[in-house]
């Protein structure tokens, strides 16, 4: 898939993308593609995001389960609940 990178603008220099390897102005670029990479810059923020989201996640269930495991050596559970 192509890497796009959006490099920075200046007051007298025109926007650049980098794409495959290669730099296009912004000029250059159709209105569909200008769209394209908008839209792929906000899903590369989201699988960031998410990625996060899941480390997080991850890292509260094992905190969970320790609390889980901890109540059930202590033996800190309910006596004959199931008969």
């Amino acid at each position: 898939m192509s890497s796009e990178t959006n490099t920075t603008q200046t007051s007298t220099q025109e926007q650049t993308f980098n794409i495959d390897g290669k730099d296009y102005k912004r000029s250059e670029l159709s209105q569909k593609c200008l769209n394209s990479i908008a839209i792929r810059q906000d899903l590369q923020n989201t699988r960031l995001r998410l990625s996060v989201e899941l480390e997080k996640t991850g890292v509260l269930q094992k905190h969970y389960d320790g609390i889980i495991a901890e109540e059930i050596k202590s033996g800190d559970t309910k006596e004959n609940v199931v008969k």
